[in-house]
C-alpha cells in the first residue's frame, strides 16, 4: 500500500508564497533521539523525518541547517542527557528543538518558557506553551488494525502484545490492539509482557519467545527494534511491526508494519515558525492525513484479510475513528456513559487497560543477559575453588608444623621469620584466587590486584633476599669481601625494600588509574553472541599494569640470575636448589600462562580461568617446593639432615666459614709468591669447603 503525504503540491506552493521574508542566516533545527537511528524503528522514523524536512526546505529555497543527537536515553533517569543537549543547542543559537521522548516533556516546557524567541516540538507529549507544540501520530489506529489481523490469523485464539512502559501512549496501543482483535474474534485472549524499555532487542526477543511459549501465534508491540519480526521468522508465528517496514529485515511472517510519517507534520510547524504564523496547538493526526500508514502486505497474507484491512483503513482515512467509543470501551470509563467517544485529553492521559488482558509480568535485562565470568557453581569454578582451598589448608598445615617445631634444625636453620613471611605470601596468593571466580565489582577487582601483589612480593621478595645472602657469602670469588648478613639486616635492606616498592606501586595504581569492573558486549567484542556480556576487571589505561608487571618480572629475573651464579655452591643440602627451582618455575609458568591467554584470546571467560589457574600453580608449586622437603625431614628423619651443623651452632658455622675465607685472602696477599703459601692456601680452602657445607645448611 502506498504511503500518503500530508501535503499535496498545491499546499507546497501555498507555503512557498507564505514565506515572504528571506533569512540572512540559515534556519537551524536540532533533533533529539532517545535511541539509535539504526534501530529501523522509532528513532529511524524520526531520522527519515529529518531528511524529509531538509529536502523540502531545500526545494522551497529556504536556507537551513539540521543536526541531531542520538542515544540520549529511554528512561526518566536519562532526562539530564537530553537537557544537556538542549542547553548546548540553545547556546549555539538553534531556532527549533525537536524532542522525541515522552519523558522530556517537562524539560521542553521549561526551556520553551525560558526562551520565548525559539520554537519547540515535542513528540508523544500533550503539554503546549506559546512556542511549544506537541506533535504525534494516532499510532493506536494502526494497532487497532493489527488487532484485526491477529484476530483473523490466530489458530490458538491467543495473541500477544509487548509493551515498553505503562504510559498513555502504550496503553492506547495495547487497548486498541485488544479492541481490534475482539471485534474479529470475541473468544480471543490477549497476553502482554512489559519490558520497561523502548529499545532493548534482547529483552524484546525474550518477551516474544515467552509469548510464543504460552500459546501466542500472532504478536505485535510498541518497541523500537525489529526483535518481534526476527523471532517470528525463527519460530514461525505471525508478527506486525512498528515504525519501520520490518518485513524487509525479517521475512514474510511479518504481515505488515505500522509506519509513522513525521516529516510533513514537522515541516508544517517549521514553515509556520519561519513565516511568523506559528499557532500553539496539539498536532495529532492519523490515517486521515497520512501521518500513519501501513507497509506493504506480506505475500502470505490471505486476500480476504487484505479486504478486511483495506476497509478498516478506508474508514480511518475518511475520519471515521470510532475505536475508543461506546461499545468498544468499558462502561465505567469516562466518556462512554454519555454515548460519546473518548476525547483528546482522555486519550492523552489514558491510565487503564481492559481487565481481561492477561498481564504476564515484567522482564528485566538481567534475566536475558548471559554474563561471562568464572562462577563458583561452574565445573571449572568448582575446580578452582577446590584447588585454592587445598592451597590455603596447606599453608595452615605448614604454619602449624613450623610453629610446633620452630627450634628444630630443619626450620631453625632456614630462618623461621623468612619462612613465616613466605607462608603469609602464599596464603594471600591463595586467597586472591578466590576473587577470580567471583563476579567482578570494584572491591573484587581491587582484591585480585592487592592480594596477588602482596602475596607475590612476600614470597619471591623473600626468596630473592635469601638467595642474595647465599650469593654474598658463597659467591664464586673467594677473594671478595664476604660479610655476614644477619636476618634483621637482610630483611630491612632487601626484603622490606622490595615490599615497600610493591605497596607504593599498588597505591599509585589504585589512586591514579584503579582497576574497576568493566562490561563489554558484542559492540566491543564481536566474537560474543548478542545476549552475552563479558564482565571483567581493567583500568582505563594499562600503565599501572605495565609498571606492576615489569617490577615483579625484574624480581624474578634478577633472582634467577643470582640463582644461576651460585648454582655450584658445594653443599650436602641447601635451600638454594629449592629457592632457585621456585624462581625458575614461576618464570616458566608465567610465560606459559601468557602464551595460553594469547592462544585463547576471545574465548571468554576462559582467559580469566587460565589466569587464575596460572596464579594457583605458581603459589602451589612454590609452597610445596620450599616446605614439603622440610615437612618430610621433620617427620621422617627427626628434623635433621644428618649434619652436626644444625642447631645452636648454625650461626657459628657461617662465621667460621667467613673468617676462614678472610684469613685465606690475607694470607695469599702477604705470601703470593711462596710455594708454602700455596700449600697453606690449599689446606685452608679444604677447611672452608667442609665448613661451607654446614654454613648453607645452617642459615639457608
Amino acid at each position: 500500500m502506498e504511503n500518503r503525504n500530508i501535503m499535496n503540491p498545491q499546499m507546497y506552493i501555498l507555503l512557498q508564497l507564505l514565506v515572504t521574508n528571506a533569512l540572512c542566516d540559515p534556519y537551524k533545527l536540532a533533533w533529539l533521539y532517545p535511541g539509535p537511528i539504526s534501530d529501523y524503528g522509532w528513532n529511524n522514523a524520526m531520522e527519515r523525518g529529518r531528511t524529509y524536512v531538509d529536502d523540502k526546505l531545500f526545494e522551497m529555497g529556504i536556507d537551513s541547517i539540521s543536526d541531531y543527537r542520538q542515544n540520549l536515553g529511554s528512561f526518566p533517569d536519562d532526562t539530564p542527557k537530553a537537557e544537556e543537549a538542549i542547553e548546548e543547542y540553545m547556546e549555539e543559537d538553534y531556532d527549533m528543538i525537536i524532542g522525541g521522548s515522552f519523558f522530556w516533556m517537562d524539560s521542553l516546557v521549561n526551556t520553551s518558557i525560558e526562551n520565548p524567541d525559539k520554537h519547540f516540538l515535542h513528540f508523544t507529549g500533550y503539554k503546549q506553551t506559546a512556542n511549544l507544540n506537541s506533535v504525534f501520530q494516532k499510532a493506536y489506529q494502526g494497532f487497532y488494525i493489527a488487532g484485526l489481523m491477529c484476530g483473523e490469523m490466530t489458530n490458538s485464539n491467543t495473541i500477544g502484545f509487548m509493551a515498553p512502559f505503562r504510559v498513555a501512549e502504550v496503553l492506547r496501543h495495547l487497548n486498541a490492539f485488544y479492541i481490534g482483535a475482539k471485534q474479529r474474534n470475541p473468544d480471543i485472549k490477549v497476553q502482554v509482557w512489559w519490558t520497561d524499555d523502548w529499545y532493548s532487542p534482547l529483552v524484546e526477543a525474550e518477551a516474544a519467545r515467552r509469548l510464543y511459549d504460552s500459546g501466542c501465534d500472532c504478536i505485535s508491540g510498541s518497541q523500537d527494534s525489529v526483535a518481534i519480526p526476527e523471532v517470528a521468522a525463527e519460530l514461525d508465528f505471525w508478527a506486525i511491526g512498528y515504525s519501520g517496514d520490518f518485513r524487509i529485515l525479517a521475512n514474510e511472517n511479518t504481515l505488515t508494519s505500522i509506519l509513522l510519517n513525521w516529516g510533513p507534520l514537522v515541516l508544517e510547524n517549521v514553515i509556520d515558525a519561519i513565516n511568523g504564523t506559528w499557532v500553539q496547538q496539539d498536532v495529532w493526526e492519523g490515517f486521515e492525513v497520512g501521518a500513519v500508514s501501513l507497509a506493504p502486505y506480506s505475500t502470505k497474507m490471505p486476500n480476504y484479510l487484505k479486504t478486511i484491512v483495506n476497509d478498516a483503513e478506508t474508514k480511518l482515512t475518511a475520519g471515521d475513528d470510532s475505536i475508543f467509543c461506546i461499545g468498544n470501551i468499558p462502561s465505567y470509563i469516562s466518556g462512554s456513559a454519555s454515548g460519546e467517544c473518548l476525547n483528546s485529553i482522555e486519550l492523552h492521559t489514558m491510565d487503564w487497560i481492559f481487565p481481561d488482558i492477561d498481564e504476564r509480568g515484567e522482564i528485566e535485562l538481567s534475566e536475558v543477559i548471559v554474563k561471562l565470568y568464572p562462577r563458583l557453581n561452574d565445573t571449572v569454578g568448582i575446580l578452582v575453588l577446590i584447588f585454592s582451598s587445598v592451597l590455603v589448608l596447606s599453608c595452615f598445615v605448614f604454619a602449624i608444623d613450623m610453629a610446633l617445631h620452630m627450634r628444630s634444625p630443619v626450620y631453625f636453620s632456614s630462618s623461621v621469620h623468612f619462612l613465616a613471611l613466605i607462608l603469609v605470601g602464599n596464603l594471600l596468593g591463595a586467597i586472591s584466587i578466590f576473587f577470580w571466580i567471583l563476579e567482578p565489582s570494584f572491591i573484587v577487582c581491587q582484591m585480585r590486584v592487592w592480594l596477588f601483589g602482596l602475596g607475590f612480593i612476600l614470597v619471591f621478595g623473600n626468596l630473592f633476599a635469601k638467595n642474595y645472602r647465599i650469593s654474598r657469602i658463597f659467591g664464586a670469588d673467594l677473594a671478595s669481601n664476604n660479610a655476614a648478613i644477619t636476618n634483621s639486616v637482610l630483611f630491612v635492606k632487601y626484603s622490606l625494600v622490595v615490599i615497600v616498592l610493591e605497596v607504593v606501586i599498588l597505591l599509585v595504581w589504585a589512586l591514579l588509574d584503579p582497576v574497576i569492573r568493566i562490561e563489554l558486549g558484542p559492540d566491543k567484542l564481536p566474537e560474543l553472541a548478542p545476549n552475552e556480556l563479558y564482565i571483567g576487571c581493567s583500568s582505563t589505561t594499562h600503565y599501572g599494569f605495565l609498571v606492576f608487571g615489569i617490577f615483579n618480572s625484574l624480581i624474578l629475573l634478577v633472582g634467577a640470575a643470582i640463582a644461576y651464579r651460585v648454582r655450584k655452591v658445594p653443599t650436602e643440602f641447601s635451600e638454594l636448589k629449592a629457592i632457585s627451582f621456585s624462581i625458575y618455575n614461576a618464570i616458566a609458568i608465567s610465560f606459559l600462562t601468557v602464551m595460553l591467554m594469547i592462544l585463547l584470546s576471545g574465548t571468554y571467560p576462559v582467559d580469566t580461568l587460565v589466569t587464575s589457574f596460572g596464579l594457583a600453580v605458581i603459589f602451589y608449586s612454590t609452597l610445596f617446593i620450599i616446605f614439603v622437603p622440610k615437612f618430610y625431614v621433620q617427620h621422617r628423619k627427626g628434623g635433621s639432615y644428618g649434619s652436626s651443623a644444625f642447631g645452636k651452632n648454625s650461626s657459628r658455622a657461617i662465621n667460621t666459614g667467613i673468617s676462614l675465607r678472610r684469613s685465606n685472602r690475607n694470607f695469599r696477599t702477604k705470601n703470593s709468591s711462596s710455594t708454602s703459601t700455596a700449600s697453606s692456601t690449599e689446606s685452608s680452602t679444604s677447611s672452608i669447603s667442609s665448613v661451607t657445607k654446614t654454613s648453607v645448611t645452617s642459615k639457608e
